[in-house]
């Protein structure tokens, strides 16, 4: 028998380091769609509902790209080629 992988496995994940306020806000955010990426099921299974899939991730990397240490890593190469 296989292992269940959540969908959320299956999209690059890590850690945060929760710097602020507004971190931690994300942070439940990003792990709130997380739960209704796993509530969808197995990835290409029968009904599996793939705009509502692309939607919920989009979603989440946007909430993603908000955290201070993002911010901080564009920040970095915008200063390197400016």
């Amino acid at each position: 028998m296989k292992p269940k992988v959540s969908n959320t496995a299956l999209i690059a994940m890590c850690d945060y380091e929760i710097r602020t306020a507004n971190d931690r806000r994300l942070w439940f955010r990003i792990k709130a769609l997380d739960k209704k990426l796993d509530q969808l099921g197995p990835i290409g299974s029968e009904g599996f509902d793939w705009l509502q899939w692309e939607g919920l991730v989009d979603e989440r990397v946007s909430f993603e790209t908000q955290l201070s240490v993002h911010k901080d890593v564009v920040k970095k190469v915008l200063s390197r080629y400016s």
